[in-house]
């Protein structure tokens, strides 16, 4: 258990993180899934899950044997089927937490599904602009792109031609991400607006809420009872300088105050 709780904590902080795009964050939750999938199909990674966790307990003192059956008692099966009682039966102890096992990764498993399932209409038609998809993109798979942002894209000719322009040289760049592909078109812009906005949007598309509710949180602390008077410009400042007080731990004072 310990081990699949710190297998998620990395996926949320990598998920978390400011330049993270959308396209990597799902790349991670696919591949998180993949790895809940694996185990729960691995008995003999389970059982040794089991035999560690048995161990850890036995280290200090802990009979885990005799804790379950504590709370486990004996299920007579049901009177319909069969009413003797030598029939009664106790959950194994390793079937027993073999089951919580599955419980836990069924549900981050479902988890993980319905996340991809909501972004699935904004995700799949970006994969296009991954400086490996680019070369090998249809005019359907433009198309696609251009539907998912209609407000921005009102001609898919013109974006397939800007692609086939641009694909030769975000290769010769050496490319491997998003990021370093939006480098190479943001530095033509004036000739490719289309697929410039095209990147713009991928790497600003919010991967989590986890900011904005931090936000909220810092409201409280910035507004109290004693500065309940406060005006609309003074706390849209304070805010904003207490969301970013990572940025401002790098400014030097004097500086400003000089400036």
């Amino acid at each position: 258990m310990k081990n699949v709780l710190y297998k998620v904590k990395i996926v949320v902080m990598e998920v978390q993180e400011i330049e993270q795009d959308i396209l990597a964050s799902v790349e991670v939750l696919q591949q998180t899934r993949n790895e809940m999938l694996r185990m729960r199909e691995d008995d003999v990674a389970m059982e040794g899950i089991i035999s560690a966790a048995t161990e850890k307990c036995e280290s200090y003192g802990i009979n885990v044997e005799y804790k379950f059956s504590k709370r486990h008692q004996l299920r007579r099966a049901t009177a319909r089927f069969d009413e003797n009682f030598a029939n009664a039966t106790v959950p194994s102890f390793s079937q027993h937490y073999r089951k919580e096992m599955f419980k836990v990764l069924d549900r981050l498993v479902s988890d993980i599904n319905e996340i991809d399932e909501h972004l699935s209409d904004i995700v799949l038609p970006e994969i296009i602009l991954l400086p490996a998809n680019l070369p090998n993109c249809s005019k359907q798979d433009v198309e696609n792109l251009c539907a998912a942002f209609p407000q921005d894209f009102r001609d898919p000719d013109a974006m397939c031609t800007e692609i086939k322009l641009i694909s030769s040289d975000i290769e010769k760049s050496g490319a491997k991400n998003l990021k370093e592909a939006a480098k190479c078109v943001l530095g033509k812009q004036q000739f490719h607006p289309n697929l410039t906005k095209a990147y713009q949007l991928a790497l600003t598309i919010p991967v989590s809420v986890a900011s904005n509710e931090r936000s909220f949180s810092k409201l409280k602390l910035v507004k109290s009872y004693l500065r309940s008077t406060m005006k609309e410009n003074r706390l849209d400042v304070l805010m904003i300088l207490t969301s970013s007080v990572d940025i401002l731990d790098e400014l030097e004072l004097d500086k400003v105050a000089n400036s």
